[in-house]
C-alpha cells in the first residue's frame, strides 16, 4: 500500500516564532510527517495553517496529481481485486476498469436511494 501526505507548516512571526513549535498550529511538524513510513510515495509541506491546508493551491495541485496518476494507472489495465471472503470465496478474483464503470450525464440530477425526511 503506498501512501502520500500533504503536511501543513504554518509561518510563525512576532513572538510566536520563539515559543510554538512548527506546524500548523493544531498538529506539530513531528507528529505529521511520515518519513519513516514504509511506501511513502510523497509528501508535501504546505505554508499553510491548520484550517485553511486544504484550500492552499498547493495542496490542491498535489491532490489532483495523484488524482491523475491514479486515475492513469487504472486506464492501463485490470486490478484484480480479491472480494470479502465471506461474500465471494477468495480465489474468484473481480476484475475492474475504470472505463467499465457506468457513464452519467452530469445534467442530469442523481437519484438517492432513500427519501428525504418531511418536517413538520
Amino acid at each position: 500500500m503506498s501512501y502520500h501526505n500533504v503536511v501543513g507548516d504554518k509561518p510563525r512571526d512576532g513572538v510566536s516564532a520563539w515559543f510554538a513549535s512548527r506546524g500548523d498550529g493544531v498538529v506539530s511538524l513531528a507528529s505529521a510527517r511520515l518519513d519513516d513510513l514504509p511506501g511513502l510515495e510523497s509528501q508535501v509541506i504546505v505554508p499553510e495553517s491548520h484550517v485553511a491546508l486544504h484550500r492552499h493551491p498547493q495542496t490542491v495541485a498535489e491532490v489532483q496529481r495523484v488524482l491523475l496518476a491514479q486515475a492513469s494507472e487504472l486506464e492501463q489495465g485490470p486490478i484484480v481485486h480479491t472480494a470479502l471472503p465471506a461474500l465471494v470465496p477468495a480465489s474468484t478474483p473481480t476484475r475492474i476498469r475504470l472505463s467499465d464503470s457506468p457513464r452519467r450525464d452530469a445534467t442530469q440530477p442523481v437519484a438517492m436511494p432513500f427519501a428525504a425526511p418531511r418536517l413538520r
